[in-house]
C-alpha cells in the first residue's frame, strides 16, 4: 500500500532543487513526514529525478529515488558520492515500486545513520544509476538538507540509528570510528584509544545532532569540516592539498588530546579495587568559541569510569574552533578511553 500511495503522491506534488519537507497522511496509510529534493540527471527524459527521505508513524525511515528511469525488469546498480570525495558508496539491496519508477534503498554499504549525516553536512550528492542499458548521473544540492532531514528524523531516532550502526559492527571492530592511535599508560593502568568519528557522521547536540532552528549552530563532524579545530600548541597545516592538510592537522590534534589525557587521568580507586575494566566512549562538541561543550558518554556501564572519562574530556583546554566556508563552526568529536588493569 505504501508504494502505491507513493506513486499517487508523485502526480500531485512537485519539488524544486532546494530541499522541501512537510507532514501529510491519509486514513489508509497513516501519517508520515518526508523531505525531498529534485536533482539534475544526465539521461533524458529522466533528468529531473527526486530523492526522498520519508518516515511513517511507527515505521522505519525510507530512503528512495524516483524519476531516474524505469527498472521493472532490469535491476540497476546505484552508487553515491559526496562533494567529489574519493569514497564511493553503494546500495546493496534495493526494492522497487510496482511501476518500476521508484528505487528503495533497503541496505547500503554504510549505515543509514552515516548516510543521513553526510546528507546533512555535505554540499552536493552525486548518484549514479546504471544497468546494462546505460547510466544516469544525477546531482542533488544539499543546501537546506540539514533542516529537512531533522524534520523527518528527530534526535531520538538519530540516536537509535547510531546505536544500530554500532551494534552491527563485527566483534573485532567495536565502533565505526577509524582508529588513529592507541596508547597504553602503564603507570596508571589505563589504556587510551584515540579514534576519530567518521561523520557523523554529525550535526549533533550531546552526541551527534544539535537540533536548533539555525543551521549555523549545528555541530559538524570532525572528518567533514573544511578546517579542523586546532589543539593548543599545534599550528595549522600549510599544505596545499586539502587531504594532506587535514591529515597533518588531525595528527597534531590527536597527539594533543592523548597527551592531555595521559597527564590528567586518575583511575577511580573503587573501580580499581573491584577490578572493573571497560571502554568508555565519550562524545563532545568543540564550540564556535573553541570551548568544550555537550560532553556525554555515548557508551559505557560503570558509573565511576564514566565519571572519570567525562571529567577528563571536560578538562580539555580551549581550542581554535573549526571553520566551514569562512565561518567558525561547532565540531563534533568522539574518543574511546579504555580503562584496563594490569
Amino acid at each position: 500500500m505504501k508504494k502505491i500511495f507513493f506513486c499517487f503522491l508523485m502526480t500531485i506534488i512537485s519539488f524544486s532543487q532546494s530541499w522541501e519537507y512537510k507532514e501529510d497522511g491519509n486514513a489508509f496509510d497513516g501519517n508520515y513526514k518526508f523531505a525531498a529534493v529534485e536533482g539534475k540527471g544526465s539521461d533524458f527524459p529522466y533528468n529531473n529525478p527526486i530523492l526522498y527521505i520519508r518516515k511513517f508513524d511507527n515505521g522505519e525511515p525510507e530512503f528512495f529515488l524516483t524519476g531516474a528511469g524505469f527498472f521493472s525488469y532490469s535491476r540497476p546498480i546505484v552508487l553515491f558520492n559526496f562533494d567529489d570525495e574519493e569514497n564511493i558508496y553503494k546500495s546493496i539491496d534495493n526494492g522497487y515500486s510496482a511501476d518500476g519508477d521508484a528505487i528503495f534503498f533497503n541496505e547500503l554499504d554504510i549505515s543509514f545513520y552515516e548516510m543521513f549525516k553526510k546528507i546533512k553536512n555535505g554540499n552536493k550528492l552525486l548518484i549514479r544509476v546504471q544497468n546494462e542499458n546505460g547510466k544516469n548521473d544525477i546531482e542533488f544540492s544539499l543546501s537546506g538538507s540539514s533542516k529537512a532531514v531533522n524534520f523527518v528524523i528527530d534526535r531520538e531516532l538519530f540516536e537509535q540509528l547510531k546505536q544500530e550502526s554500532l551494534d552491527e559492527q563485527p566483534d573485532d571492530q567495536e565502533s565505526f570510528l577509524d582508529i588513529i592511535n592507541e596508547v597504553e599508560v602503564i603507570e596508571s593502568d589505563v589504556e587510551i584509544e584515540e579514534k576519530l568519528e567518521i561523520e557523523d557522521i554529525d550535526t549533533e547536540d550531546e552526541e551527534e545532532i544539535e537540533f536548533e532552528e539555525e543551521e549555523v549552530d549545528q555541530a559538524i563532524d570532525y572528518s567533514l569540516v573544511e578546517n579542523s579545530p586546532i589543539f593548543p600548541g599545534c599550528k595549522p597545516s600549510k599544505k596545499k592539498n586539502i587531504s594532506d592538510r587535514k591529515e597533518e592537522d588531525k595528527q597534531c590534534f590527536n597527539k594533543g588530546i592523548m597527551k592531555h589525557i595521559k597527564k590528567n587521568f586518575k583511575y577511580p580507586e573503587i573501580a580499581k579495587q573491584m577490578g572493573i575494566q571497560e571502554k568508555i566512549y565519550v562524545t563532545f562538541v568543540i564550540s564556535k568559541n573553541g570551548e568544550i561543550t555537550d560532553v556525554r558518554v555515548l557508551r559505557g556501564e560503570d558509573k565511576y569510569l564514566k565519571e572519570e572519562a567525562i571529567r577528563l574530556v571536560k578538562s580539555l583546554p580551549k581550542m581554535i574552533p573549526g571553520n566551514q566556508r569562512g565561518e567558525p563552526v561547532a565540531v563534533n568529536y568522539t574518543i574511546p578511553i579504555n580503562f584496563m588493569l594490569n
